[in-house]
């Protein structure tokens, strides 16, 4: 029984040995290019070109050159890469995944290798130049422009409205052979800013790249302000906070009408010191001077009544003229710092002068 088990162990070795040695050699057999010149397969080989010298992952480059016979692998800047396919003279090979800016190495199955002068760059958004044709800007129209793209691919085209905050168009535009593209969008809205996105997913690795432009400007179209007019302070009623963020939403800034900005603070300061004024200081002041009046009356010459009263009278005046200096600081920051068409409304309006 031992025996046995010694045997078929045996077996398993040898069917494991040999299973190994056929996988090594598939893993390490060379790439045989060009029958006819395997007896020269010891001849170093020579890289003469690369077309493309730039490319996206996964692009199909193509090496020229000598002496490819047996190729062993290509590898972009240390990173190998699957061989498409291949003769003495010339290599088509994928530019591999992880693959960075370098050299490209060939090595046939004589451990000789060559590499090329040239350094070989991987096209990402950071080649890719998005541009549009300021002469061919219209009202209506413009002119967009891509070169340095991943060719004969797919790319999304996006247009935003800046101005109106919306989107406007997405297109699929194919590369050409050359990695270039021109697309001519129309249909824009006069005046208006846009946003152009270019944008490329290809397997996860995703490009990007965005540009902006303004159209031009119909002249004959009425012109809306954009910046409106400080609008002019009044008085909210009884109120003493004023209401504000409530209402109708501007189309433009997409801000209310009625924001509650230093305007309105402006104005419940007012409010405030009209509160003061009229609501509480005023009816003090006239009961307090009756009560000066009445200590003047019944003094009976009495100096200290007398001087007490005084001190009274002179304290609540200069209180009142206080208060009044509170409503002038207003309304020179609401003059100066704001418009000067402002004003806010207090005891001291236009009918009330005029009369």
């Amino acid at each position: 029984m031992k025996k046995n088990i010694g045997i078929i162990f045996s077996l398993i070795l040898v069917i494991i040995f040999i299973s190994s040695f056929i996988n090594v050699n598939k893993v390490f057999a060379a790439v045989k290019c060009d029958d006819s010149s395997l007896l020269n397969a010891k001849v170093t080989p020579v890289i003469t070109s690369i077309s493309p010298l730039s490319a996206k992952i996964g692009d199909v480059i193509t090496i020229k050159g000598e002496n490819f016979q047996r190729l062993d692998y290509v590898t972009f800047n240390t990173v190998r890469t699957i061989v498409e396919s291949c003769t003495a003279t010339e290599i088509k090979v994928k530019v591999p995944v992880g693959a960075t800016d370098g050299k490209i190495t060939v090595m046939n199955f004589s451990n000789l290798s060559t590499v090329s002068s040239d350094i070989f760059r991987i096209i990402t958004a950071e080649y890719i130049v998005f541009q549009y044709d300021i002469t061919s800007v219209t009202m209506t129209s413009v002119l967009l422009k891509a070169s340095g793209l991943m060719t004969s691919q797919a790319y999304q085209l996006s247009v935003y409205d800046r101005t109106a905050q919306a989107p406007f168009k997405v297109w699929t535009i194919n590369s050409a052979s050359d990695g270039t593209f021109q697309f001519k969008v129309e249909g824009l809205t006069a005046g208006h800013s846009y946003d152009a996105s270019l944008d490329l997913n290809l397997d996860g690795n995703v490009t990007h790249k965005q540009i902006g432009f303004d159209t031009l400007i119909d002249k004959n179209a009425p012109v809306t302000p954009i910046n409106t007019p400080t609008p002019v302070i009044q008085d909210n009623g009884s109120k003493i906070v004023p209401t504000c963020n409530t209402g109708e939403i501007d189309k433009v800034t997409g801000q209310y009408k009625n924001p509650c900005d230093f305007n309105y603070f402006m104005l419940l300061l007012n409010n405030l010191i009209k509160f003061v004024l009229f609501t509480i200081a005023t009816p003090l002041v006239a009961l307090i001077i009756m009560y000066t009046a009445y200590l003047f009356l019944t003094a009976g010459g009495s100096a200290g009544q007398t001087e007490k009263a005084r001190h009274i009278l002179f304290n609540v005046v200069i209180g009142y003229i206080v208060a009044l200096a509170a409503w002038l600081v207003v309304n020179t920051i609401m003059t100066t710092l704001l418009d000067k068409n402002a004003e806010i409304n207090t005891f001291l309006d236009k009918s009330s002068l005029q009369k």
